[in-house]
């Protein structure tokens, strides 16, 4: 049960990525709240569709890098702990998928406490509220 909170952790935030969707099924919608959910909130350069589909790209590679990251994390600490000891991969993950695209944006990561407002994704509602995130910023975001 552990293991699949950190998936949807890592997962969560502009993007719930397929990974949530994955467990939701599994887990009451009550177990995602500021309290135990780190989000993930990845900023296009643009409203583009080029940028929104490098905004997806960098979403999956940088989901694909942190899953066996975490796979084994027992609580939100943890995980925090992981996140963080991960952000300058985390920046190589993305720019890496910039670079590959054609694209020469800046990328910039960082983890914070950012408000998000409430998101529905499938059965899952993730409430409004302040949580901590893991934010990369694709060019001019």
């Amino acid at each position: 049960m552990k293991r699949r909170w950190v998936f949807a952790a890592l997962a969560g935030g502009l993007i719930l990525t397929g990974i949530i969707g994955l467990v939701a099924a599994r887990q009451s919608v009550e177990a995602y709240n500021p309290h135990n959910l780190i989000r993930f909130h990845i900023v296009p350069n643009s409203n583009t569709e080029a940028d929104q589909v490098l905004k997806l790209r960098v979403r999956d590679a940088v989901v694909q890098y942190l899953t066996p990251e975490v796979q084994d994390v027992h609580d939100a600490f943890e995980a925090r702990r992981i996140v963080l000891r991960e952000l300058g991969r985390i920046r190589a993950v993305a720019e890496r998928e910039v670079r590959a695209a054609g694209k020469n944006y800046p990328v910039q990561v960082s983890f914070g406490c950012y408000h998000f407002p409430a998101r529905t994704y499938g059965t899952l509602t993730v409430p409004e509220g302040d949580y901590q995130a893991v934010r990369v910023v694709i060019g001019d975001g």
